[in-house]
């Protein structure tokens, strides 16, 4: 084989490869786009999520703080019936 023949086989392989690469690029930047808009989508899901988390928790605490009051009520009541008796 011949030196210019051996260099035209490595510049084919070389151009194979490059468009290749060129190939694999174009494809990533599909993928980072549609990447891009899925973080946007998943920012406000967790936005409302959070928001939900939040109301629930109010909702929970005021519950809680309702329960907590009825049960040292009740439990006044016993202590106070205990000492008439």
């Amino acid at each position: 084989m011949s030196t210019s023949t051996t260099k035209a086989r490595h510049y084919n392989a070389l151009g194979g490869r490059i468009r290749a690469l060129n190939s694999t690029m174009a494809e990533t930047d599909e993928l980072m786009g549609k990447l891009s808009e899925h973080l946007v989508q998943m920012q406000q899901f967790a936005s409302c999520h959070a928001a939900q988390f939040m109301a629930t928790s109010a909702l929970l605490d005021v519950e809680i703080n309702t329960a907590n009051a009825a049960a040292e009520a009740a439990e006044a009541d016993r202590s106070t019936n205990t000492e008439r008796g």
